[in-house]
């Protein structure tokens, strides 16, 4: 058995788990070696930026950790702006959201799940939307391990699908006696569990808008395609070594999986053994989830006091002086409080979700097989694109393509050939990962999401998008619809 380049990027998890095994039988493969060398050397370079930094030895001045504490109050204790709340979900689960307002039968539902290192408060402003506020009511959710909801047992794709299938299936049925819309959208690993519902759960929503993330499929076959064409043309570059346009046509295929590795550097970090995980998630004063939120921001000086403490405060969860404050949070939030958040959230990363399989358990089948909806087939696709393997439920690809973590050429070159009709993709050249609290980035998903909630024909509807979208003032954008 051997774990291929491509499987170690689309889930790196795979190579620990055969590392562990051929460690005891003491064979390594050429995978095992590039991917445990890698995370060494990304984790050297880090250790580097935070000397650079200053970051090494620094710790929290008094103003900072009083800063820190009345963020993670207001998100966490003593929050006024939202409706805090838990659903319990099966396997007695208790998920942690925030909602614009109590129940409403006669709006529709939007559910927006968040990526790394965020938490639910990743969509505030969307969420205070006057636009979306008149047509439906809005919730946010915390992804299990993250925030305020409940820790698993292992963040396989079984589990947190289950879950978050779960929760939406009970908010849903708050409002489809109605006969309401329901809209599913993810940013980062909430757009993974998007695609990846909108494939193996269609029924679960009426539309998927999915906000800078990969479909996990797509991503992995787009790699191998650009490998196996680098193979090709070196090969012909050795049988002619003086066509130097085959070598160079070689290196010009290998240039988005050799981005793509660069900008995963992280990923690597996060399957190496546990010690260094923790300690890298600790080392330099958080310097890792600084710089991310510094990158989120797109600013290029340091973030004002209270922006910093507002956004480590999204990504750490309570602490246990709010879990007093609260007193409602499930036991797994006071442990995560106790040991730190980190160890828990970097799980999503080593335990199977992007390519584990999923099999719905009875009450989701049961539930979507009751839902009436026209589910959408994938005419336009390719014909080898397997049945299991496409998105069935009508989709939404927003994609800042100057995003630091993903590259647009691995993760939404050729993902139309996944998809069914009345979807589309939106390429935002100006933008990056985070656009859900980019400027820009922030008016494109509230546009969509207010799109997405209209139940005209498809022609009209789409005609209607791209009106929508050109009268934002100045925001730039490339659509093509399926």
């Amino acid at each position: 058995m051997t774990v291929s380049l491509e499987n170690a990027f689309i889930d790196p998890s795979c190579t620990e788990t055969y590392l562990e095994k051929m460690m005891k039988r003491g064979r390594l493969s050429f995978s095992d070696i590039f991917v445990n060398i890698y995370g060494i050397f990304s984790l050297g370079v880090f250790v580097l930026l935070a000397i650079k930094d200053g970051s090494v030895f620094r710790r929290r001045t008094r103003e900072e950790q009083e800063a820190l504490r009345k963020a993670r109050h207001e998100l966490w204790a003593g929050n006024e702006d939202f409706r805090p709340a838990f659903e319990i979900v099966e396997g007695q689960k208790s998920l942690h959201f925030i909602s614009s307002g109590p129940s409403d039968a006669s709006k529709d539902l939007i559910v927006f799940i968040h990526g790394f290192p965020d938490s639910c408060y990743l969509w505030s402003d969307i969420l205070k939307s006057p636009l979306l506020l008149r047509k439906a009511r809005l919730i946010a959710i915390d992804l299990p391990g993250s925030g305020g909801s409940d820790s698993l047992e292992q963040y396989d794709a079984q589990r947190m699908l289950d879950a978050v299938a779960s929760f939406i299936v009970n908010k849903r049925k708050e409002t489809v006696a109605s006969g309401c819309r329901c809209i599913v959208v993810g940013h980062d690993w909430g757009g993974l569990l998007a695609y990846r519902l909108a494939a193996e759960l269609p029924s679960l929503a009426d539309r998927f808008i999915v906000v800078n993330s990969a479909y996990p499929t797509h991503a992995k076959r787009r790699i191998t395609d650009c490998v196996a064409i680098a193979q090709d043309r070196l090969l012909q570059w050795q049988h002619r070594p003086l066509q130097l346009h085959a070598s160079r046509q070689g290196a010009n295929a290998l240039r988005p999986v050799v981005a793509q590795i660069l900008k995963s550097s992280y990923v690597f970090i996060f399957n190496l053994p546990k010690t260094l995980t923790d300690w890298f998630g600790k080392m330099g004063n958080q310097f890792f989830l600084r710089s991310a939120h510094h990158v989120a921001a797109r600013r290029s000086t340091h973030l004002p006091l209270p922006q910093a403490a507002r956004a480590m405060a999204s990504s750490l969860g309570p602490s246990l002086e709010n879990c007093v404050e609260r007193g409602d949070y499930p036991n797994s939030i006071h442990q995560r409080a106790k040991a730190g958040a980190w160890p828990e959230r970097i799980r999503l990363y080593s335990e199977g979700l992007t390519t584990g399989t999923f099999d719905p358990p009875h009450h989701l089948r049961k539930y979507v097989s009751s839902v009436t909806q026209s589910l959408t087939t994938n005419e336009s696709g390719l014909s080898d694109v397997p049945e299991h393997e496409r998105l069935k439920a009508p989709c939404t690809v927003l994609f800042g393509t100057q995003d630091p973590a993903l590259d647009s050429r691995i993760c939404l070159d050729g993902v139309e050939d996944y998809m069914g009709p009345q979807s589309q993709v939106i390429r935002v050249p100006h933008c990056g990962h985070w656009l859900p609290i980019e400027p820009d980035g922030h008016l494109m998903v509230e546009a969509v999401c207010e799109w997405a909630l209209d139940r005209e024909t498809e022609g009209q509807s789409v005609s209607r998008l791209r009106t929508r979208l050109e009268t934002l003032g100045g925001v730039s954008f490339q659509m093509k619809s399926v």
